[in-house]
């Protein structure tokens, strides 16, 4: 995006703009995370978006992690660590009862305003491993919550 008034070597900065997310759906066999950017101004996030969008779960986990990290560090914060349970933005193999499980952050069953770690059978969390139909761990993440319906 290039801006004129500003040169045409300006890099436009996502802390120039504010992002929305609006919920967490199953798309396309997917867990994704549905958000609208908007541009910084008087009506942030109540004008017309810029665009809307969906990315995976885990990438949106991880920009998400990694814009509050750097958040923290420019408030001063140079102890923030960033919470444990962020390593299921990532497919992580467990092995529970000599049974092997993947383990990855994705949306919640039966909402779409939350974030749960998901069970798959397979080495790339594409395989859902669903119990009684329900593919969620009993894993608190409240630490990494997406604020969904909330301007960022």
């Amino acid at each position: 995006n290039v801006n004129y008034e500003q040169g045409d070597d300006y890099i436009k900065y996502w802390t120039e703009y504010a992002i929305l997310p609006k919920r967490c759906i199953v798309y396309n066999d997917v867990d994704v995370i549905v958000f609208s950017v908007f541009e910084h101004g008087y009506k942030q996030c109540s004008d017309d978006p810029m665009g809307t969008y969906i990315v995976p779960v885990p990438l949106y986990l991880q920009a998400y992690l990694q814009q509050k990290a750097q958040d923290e560090v420019d408030q001063g914060n140079d102890d923030y660590a960033t919470p444990d349970e962020s390593m299921y933005a990532e497919c992580q193999r467990q092995v529970i009862e000599n049974e092997e499980y993947y383990l990855q952050m994705g949306c919640t069953d039966g909402t779409s305003q939350s974030l749960s770690v998901n069970i798959y059978s397979d080495n790339t969390c594409t395989t859902r491993d669903t119990e009684n139909g329900f593919d969620d761990a009993n894993i608190d993440v409240s630490d990494i919550q997406v604020p969904f319906k909330n301007c960022q």
